[in-house]
Formats: structure tokens, C-alpha cells, sequence
């Protein structure tokens, strides 16, 4: 943490009416934001979550002030944790408060499913972003993330076929990265975190970023989940039957987001890269079955 980091960490804990402050622990947190425990002598802990604009992405853009509405709207809905306070400086970042949860109970693929579920069915807000559907949509952005990138002609070569009559679904409100180390447990069920990218779009896709063997390897010491098994887990049929078409898109899309990090100096996404390649593999093979 840089000490401007700290500096406006300190003051925004200062005035949240903290006496009696002891310790900030470091926790394992995103890609893009660090995370501590603040422990103090006059309430039960809390999180602190420090994220920089910068670290934004294509795939991902990193939103503070929309993980602050959204952790408002939904911890009444019981996917997400209770917000405390939220502060911005635009020459440090943001940091955002809220209350513990347990990040140690790992879901598995029926948890997984569930949470999922239960997001997919709140009624999205106006204000979100709203993302492609179309399979045109899907590989376009995959083209353009491959411009970007140079030299990349062998997985230009793994490009699917888009699927002639996919199952059409309306949007729905999706967290994006809701991958196995993006959840915490609250009252004994789980929730998701990390609400910095949510939009209004396809469940599907909801799905293949939260079986993604390419971004669960990026999260450390947590269960992989297998597509299969969380699909199957899943309970709207129409979305397990749409994911099973637009699944090679969502594979083949998500291997050039991870090259074009690589391309970029980010060594963790090259073998990311490769695991996902080999779950389009095979994600084409039974679209051809």
C-alpha cells in the first residue's frame, strides 16, 4: 500500500466512528483491489476494500461507485453483504466498507448454482451497463480484443461457428465474475462479492465466466468447479440449453481477454490462457455431438 493509499485508507476509517482501532489485516482479495480486515474495540469486524480506476479491463471494467449501489440494493436481497460507507479520491482510488462475511466455505457447484439463480431472478436497475447477446456481438468483441493483442493468428484459427438459431432469453441482471473465490457466506447461505461489473445481460454468460477454468486459476486456494457440474446444477432449463449453444462463444471470447492480458506483461494469464483453450476444445466437441 502506498503510503497516499494509506494516508486516505486511515482518514475515511477515522470517520466512520471507529474508536478504539486496532489492526487493518491484509485478506486475499481480486485482481484489481486490496482487501483488509479492520478490527476495532467497538463493533464486530468489517472489510475495507481499496480499488484503483486503472485497474480496469475490457472484459471487467472496475466500477467502485457501482459496486456501492449495488451492494445497496441487493444485500436486501440476500446475495451480498451489508454496505457501511463508501468514499472516492480521484488521485488514490475508492474504498468501500462493508460487513464481514466468511470467505473460508467455499461453494460447490449446487451452492454455486443457486446464488446464481437467485441473482438472475432481482429485477435489474436503469443505470447498468447492458451487454452484447447476439453470438455476431460475442465474437466481434473477441476480434477486437485480438487486434489488440498482435500476433495471434492460432487462436484467430479457434474461432466457433456461431450457433444458426440460439435459444433467445431476455437480459437478466448478471455479476460477471462470480467465479468459486467471488463468494463469502452470511447467515449460513451464500453471497457474492466483488460487485464492481455488474450489468444487464445474458445468464449464459454468467455460467461460463463462473466455470471458467481460466479465471478460477487466477483465484488461488479455492475448489475448482466444473462447467459441467455447475450447469447441471443450474435449475432454468431454457438457460442450461442456451449455455450449452453460446458456450464455444463465451470460451473462445474469454481466451483472447486472457491473451490480450498476457500480451499486456500479466504472466498468471499465459497457462489462463491454455486452460481455456482446452475447455473451447472440448466445449466444440459436444456442440458438434
Amino acid at each position: 500500500m502506498s503510503p497516499k493509499e494509506a494516508k486516505f485508507l486511515r482518514e475515511f476509517l477515522s470517520r466512520q466512528g471507529l474508536p478504539g482501532l486496532e489492526a487493518l489485516h491484509a485478506l486475499h482479495g481480486g485482481r484489481t483491489s486490496r482487501v483488509w480486515k479492520v478490527v476495532s474495540a467497538a463493533r464486530t469486524p468489517l472489510i475495507a476494500k481499496l480499488s484503483r480506476q486503472i485497474d480496469s479491463t475490457e472484459m471487467f471494467p472496475n466500477a467502485p461507485d457501482q459496486e456501492w449501489r449495488a451492494l445497496i440494493k441487493l444485500c436486501a436481497n440476500g446475495v451480498a453483504p451489508a454496505p457501511v460507507a463508501f468514499a472516492s479520491n480521484g488521485a488514490v482510488g475508492s474504498v468501500l466498507l462493508l460487513h464481514a462475511a466468511d470467505r473460508d466455505a467455499a461453494p460447490d457447484a449446487s451452492n454455486l448454482a443457486r446464488l446464481l439463480l437467485r441473482i438472475h431472478r432481482i429485477e435489474p436497475w436503469d443505470d447498468l451497463p447492458r451487454l452484447p447477446m447476439t453470438p455476431d456481438a460475442i465474437l466481434q468483441d473477441g476480434n477486437a480484443m485480438l487486434r489488440q493483442a498482435g500476433a495471434t493468428a492460432w487462436l484467430s484459427g479457434m474461432r466457433p461457428k456461431p450457433p444458426l438459431l440460439p435459444i433467445t432469453l431476455d437480459a437478466r441482471l448478471i455479476h460477471r465474475d462470480l467465479v468459486p473465490a467471488n463468494t463469502a457466506v452470511v447467515d449460513g447461505r451464500h453471497v457474492a462479492i466483488d460487485w464492481q461489473c455488474p450489468s444487464i445481460g445474458d445468464p449464459a454468460e454468467d455460467l461460463a465466466h463462473a466455470s471458467s477454468p481460466a479465471m478460477q486459476s487466477l483465484a488461488k486456494g479455492v475448489p475448482r468447479i466444473a462447467a459441467r457440474d455447475l450447469v447441471a446444477a443450474y435449475p432454468d432449463r431454457d438457460v442450461r440449453a442456451r449455455f450449452r449453444q453460446m458456450e464455444p462463444l463465451y470460451r473462445w471470447r474469454m481466451a483472447c481477454y486472457c491473451h490480450l492480458q498476457a500480451s499486456r506483461g500479466a504472466a498468471a494469464y499465459e497457462q489462463a490462457v491454455t486452460l481455456e483453450c482446452e475447455a473451447l476444445e472440448q466445449a466444440c466437441r459436444q456442440a458438434h455431438r
